[in-house]
């Protein structure tokens, strides 16, 4: 299987120091794994690599005494610790670790931060968080050529990105592959939640984003489609934000009276999923709904492109009048500056498209630019200085 250049790696050995964890989260298959044995393979010093869902790994840390630890992890420079959600008290594993054995240093990955949240509180101050998402266009754009990207980009659109998806080599292996990672994502990592109950609810509520990408939802209403209460609708979109499933946009608004700013749109991660909660496969030619595939796979990739560069300061949003004057993307730079700057999705480089004059008189310095398919690597490459 050929190895994927992934851009966290560089970052992570950046941030590799003494009595430091550094916390990797991402989705299942997004190759968490594969990407602690490269660096596993890559560094200079000793290593230990720990799978938590093995009692093996678990009872290492068994008794969680200082002399224990000091004897058990103080001849290796670097820990591995997979699936470190699977671990009980992870959190308080890590800080007795950190504080017990300092020259360590500690790479712990989970693909379900519902429960390594709870890691924030002790290890303050001890920790940095990466996000791992699944294969962005500039890790693709290092293993094609230009000809090959803009061949295979319908096949992004539908089958989307995860690692093992791009590897694979029929349609009907993608599409096999995809099905069985959606029951993966909702069995092991929402499902398996206190309190959730109805995978059912959760498939049609995902249903009935899919077929809502790139328009305000309504909690209320969508609660009377599914038969839940709003609150409950509102825990579930959280949980699955939470399992890297979907992402909030909200609008923006600087206090302009005809500004929405008050409703949310809901898009995918990754397009692959989407289209498997949804059931189609189907190739572009025969699909309705190319604009909405667009626009999700624009908004995706630019989290993606955003998270493994260092502007940090950014915030995301979507634009809309109650007159109907639209901006898929608008995005706020620098909490000083609050630089602005928009972005409309078109597959068609063709499609007719004027800037809404509302955003023109309201925000005059703040450009505007159509992603199609024709420019969208310069949008999608965001420079990491």
């Amino acid at each position: 299987m050929k190895f994927i250049n992934r851009v966290l790696l560089q970052q992570i050995h950046d941030r590799l120091e003494p009595g430091q964890v550094v916390l990797l989260l991402g989705a299942r298959r997004v190759g968490k794994t594969e990407l602690l044995r490269r660096l596993e393979q890559e560094y200079s010093g000793k290593t230990l690599y720990l799978n938590s869902e093995t009692l093996n790994a678990q009872a290492l840390f068994e008794p969680r005494t200082a002399e224990h630890y000091r004897k058990t992890f103080s001849a290796y420079d670097l820990l591995l610790i997979d699936e470190v959600q699977e671990m009980p008290n992870a959190a308080q594993h890590l800080k007795l670790l950190v504080d017990e054995v300092p020259s360590v240093r500690v790479l712990a990955s989970g693909s379900a931060p519902i429960s390594v949240r709870e890691m924030s509180e002790p290890l303050v101050g001890r920790s940095k968080v990466l996000y791992m998402y699944p294969l962005a266009y500039a890790e693709i754009a290092a293993h094609e050529n230009a000809l090959e990207l803009k061949a295979n980009l319908e096949e992004r659109l539908i089958y989307g990105s995860y690692p093992r998806v791009w590897q694979l080599s029929s349609y009907a292996e993608k599409g096999e592959y995809l099905i069985n990672l959606v029951s993966s994502l909702l069995l092991k990592d929402v499902l398996a939640v206190a309190g959730v109950k109805h995978s059912s609810k959760l498939l049609d509520l995902l249903r009935l984003l899919a077929f809502q990408v790139g328009q305000e939802v309504s909690l209320p209403e969508l609660g009377r489609q599914l038969g839940i209460d709003k609150n409950t609708v509102e825990r579930y979109l959280d949980l699955l934000q939470k399992v890297f499933i979907i992402i909030k946009r909200q609008g923006f608004s600087r206090n302009l009276r005809k500004e929405i700013a008050k409703s949310n749109r809901w898009y995918f991660l990754d397009n692959g999923i989407m289209n498997t909660i949804i059931q189609n496969f189907r190739p572009l030619a025969v699909r309705e709904d190319i604009g909405r595939l667009w626009e999700n796979y624009c908004i995706a990739e630019r989290v993606k492109a955003h998270a493994y560069s260092r502007r940090i300061f950014l915030n995301s949003y979507f634009w809309r009048t109650y007159d109907q004057q639209e901006l898929d993307i608008v995005e706020e730079e620098g909490i000083a500056s609050g630089g602005l700057a928009a972005f409309e999705c078109k597959w068609s480089p063709s499609a007719k498209y004027s800037i809404p004059k509302a955003w023109k008189e309201a925000y005059p310095d703040a450009p505007v630019q159509i992603i199609h398919r024709e420019n969208y690597p310069d949008f999608l490459t965001i420079s990491r200085e």
